[in-house]
């Protein structure tokens, strides 16, 4: 027999440490963004009002089963504002993942989607970045069909790894494209020629000079100024204490000029972040710090696998040996504007969309037979 239980303070989800810990560290690989911390720094970033935690956590026989990290937020559906259930996560997450603390799990989705979601005032379900990896993606749509619920399952987008167990340092360098290795070696050889050159590493080691150092690097870099600029100083604070960060710094002459930022936890790195001054370009820093970075941790702390996290980058695959699929799912809820909503989605503006285009071939047919 299952209930559930809603969490919706951040003090109510910190109460679940012990298990929820457990079950990250047991059996989702110690990933750093399925963790308490992860949840609890982002909620404190992103869950605002007017965003509703709905943290939905399944029992039975008083002992939890399964946890549903998610929230309720008003968002903008083909220009419509609704209220979309989603879980837990944004442009920062990875990946969004249900937490389950037992093997039989099809009956917790089932509960999940005909006892919980109907007690939750929601129009849209949506969730991206779901790790076929892990139980979810399939289930959690197969319980939308078998509860007649308007749904899909896609493809979302690609994530680059690396991993093999046997491979050392020096072997993973010499796999890599020669052209990486020149460019490593050239980049490492140009920096210790033209002044003060040094690579700092930081875990637990970390200070408030060390997260200023990293902010400086990704001012002066080519990318966009963050939504919250302290999401990342408040991560490394929290995982540097968990014994989890791992951040790589290139120094020239006293002055920050790249900068890695990664997790690393149970031999799985994580790259979470890589930045550097636009004026040292030309000394190709980036790949200099990448190599340097992965070389200490294969050696230093046993790392055998890691994971460039979003995006299907052409660069990331040259690192890298596997390529996995993310999927993204959508369901609408019963009742009128459910109906509405699927309708205007899945036949309306496909519909619309079919027809500009045949219109759009039709005025370039014009176009060219005018010209004849």
């Amino acid at each position: 027999m299952l209930t559930h239980q809603l969490l919706q303070t951040a003090a109510e989800i910190e109460a679940e440490r012990p298990v929820w810990d457990a079950w990250v560290d047991q059996r989702y690989d110690g990933n750093p963004f399925l963790s308490l911390d992860w949840n609890l720094v982002w909620l404190k970033h992103f869950a605002v009002e007017p965003a509703e935690i709905h943290y939905v956590k399944i029992i039975a026989q008083q002992v939890p089963v399964a946890y549903f990290p998610l929230i309720l937020t008003r968002e903008s559906f083909h220009g419509l504002k609704v209220r979309v259930l989603r879980y837990a996560g944004n442009m920062y997450s990875p990946i969004n993942s249900p937490l389950l603390g037992v093997d039989d799990y099809k009956p917790i989705f089932d509960y999940f989607v005909q006892q919980v979601l109907p007690t939750i005032s929601w129009h849209l379900f949506r969730g991206g970045n779901l790790p076929p990896e892990y139980p979810g993606p399939v289930e959690l749509y197969d319980a939308f069909q078998l509860a007649a619920y308007s749904s899909l399952l896609e493809e979302d987008r690609a994530n680059w790894v690396y991993y093999d167990e046997e491979n050392s340092a020096d072997e993973y360098h010499q796999q890599l494209p020669r052209k990486i290795r020149q460019d490593i070696r050239k980049s490492v050889a140009k920096l210790e020629g033209t002044g003060d050159f040094n690579f700092r590493f930081i875990t637990t080691n970390l200070t408030s000079k060390d997260i200023e150092d990293y902010m400086t690097v990704y001012r002066r870099s080519w990318k966009k100024e963050e939504t919250n600029p302290s999401l990342h100083p408040d991560l490394m604070e929290v995982m540097a204490r968990r014994g989890l960060l791992r951040l790589g710094i290139f120094y020239l002459n006293g002055r920050p000029i790249a900068t890695l930022f990664w997790f690393l936890s149970k031999g799985r790195g994580y790259a979470v972040k890589m930045a550097y001054d636009e004026e040292f370009k030309h000394f190709n820093p980036g790949k200099g710090l990448m190599w340097l970075m992965i070389e200490r941790l294969m050696i230093d702390d046993n790392m055998v696998f890691f994971d460039y996290l979003k995006g299907d980058h052409a660069w990331k695959k040259r690192w890298t040996n596997i390529r996995r699929e993310r999927s993204w799912i959508l369901a609408f809820q019963k009742g009128a504007v459910g109906n509405i909503l699927y309708f205007l989605d899945q036949r309306f503006l496909p519909w619309v969309r079919r027809y500009e285009f045949l219109d759009a071939c039709k005025a370039k047919l014009s176009q060219l037979t005018q010209r004849d």
